[in-house]
């Protein structure tokens, strides 16, 4: 197999799962596999057996900055027949396509990400939320994600030898991908690319760290910037000081004022706050 779907499993996870097999059995890409890194959910085996692709289950544990860490390390140094790794969060759903469209984006870049609709109980709504800001095939670099993010490990697929640059691990971010992601493009000069060609069907439920077209409240705008101080923190300390201006904005903040965030404007994940 030279392509692999990536996603991880723990206890509140259960409740997907049959779902998420729903649609991975509905996908037309050939030559792929199923890697399934497991933080803690006992299962039976019967809860896989509808797979029709070929999946592995790998167990894991700690912190979930700490899983995703070393789960990128066992990927590059396991996996090596693999030449495109595809994440997919188990509690999203995503288009029929997006996995036969990014194996190809990748033939020609090494890390791409997808569009996003909003999901609801059940129903689609906000489609294609970034492709009208964005366009199709955007490039972008670590200076487009210092105060924003668009790269997720529900939208992103990446080739093997990304997962081979060296990486800080810390367990003070609550945006994982975004402080991640951030290191990838600059540590390793990568640009990026956004497709608007496939997307994933982003759940919105209390667990999710993002939203996506939330109507914003002053909790979730302090929220938000909580989260980027953390981000910006975790970052410098690890040398990464071309962020302490980015800092500095947030801490000179004073309205925390929901009426000045424009209605309408599909917003990237955190980047709310560069509108106070």
């Amino acid at each position: 197999m030279k392509n692999a779907i990536v996603t991880y499993i723990y206890p509140k996870a259960v409740q997907f799962i049959e779902v998420f097999i729903e649609n991975i059995n509905k996908i037309p890409t050939q030559d792929i596999q199923l890697i399934i890194f497991n933080d803690g959910l006992i299962y039976d085996e019967k809860l896989f057996s509808k797979l029709c692709i070929p999946y592995c289950i790998i167990p894991t544990g700690g912190t979930i900055n700490e899983v995703r860490h070393h789960s990128f390390e066992y990927l590059y140094e396991n996996f090596t027949e693999i030449e495109n790794m595809i994440f997919q969060d188990i509690d999203d759903v995503f288009s029929e396509n997006r996995f036969d469209i990014l194996i190809e984006k990748l033939r020609y870049n090494k890390i791409v990400c997808n569009d996003l609709s909003s999901l609801e109980n059940g129903r689609l709504k906000d489609l294609s939320l970034w492709a009208g800001r964005l366009g199709n095939d955007f490039e972008f670099d670590h200076h487009f994600i210092k105060n924003k993010n668009i790269l997720g490990l529900g939208n992103t697929g990446m080739k093997r030898e990304v997962l081979n640059i060296k990486t800080f691990l810390s367990n003070q971010p609550a945006a994982y991908d975004w402080f991640y992601f951030y290191q990838i493009l600059k540590l390793g000069n990568i640009k990026a690319s956004f497709t608007s060609e496939c997307q994933t069907h982003y759940m919105q439920h209390t667990d999710n760290i993002a939203g996506v077209n939330k109507e914003m409240t002053a909790d979730q705008l302090q929220h938000i910037i909580t989260v980027k101080k953390k981000q910006y923190e975790s970052l410098i300390d690890l040398n990464f000081n071309e962020l302490e201006e980015e800092l500095d904005k947030l801490n000179n903040i004073k309205d925390i004022n929901p009426s000045k965030i424009p209605a309408q404007k599909n917003f990237f994940w955190w980047e709310e706050t560069e509108t106070l």
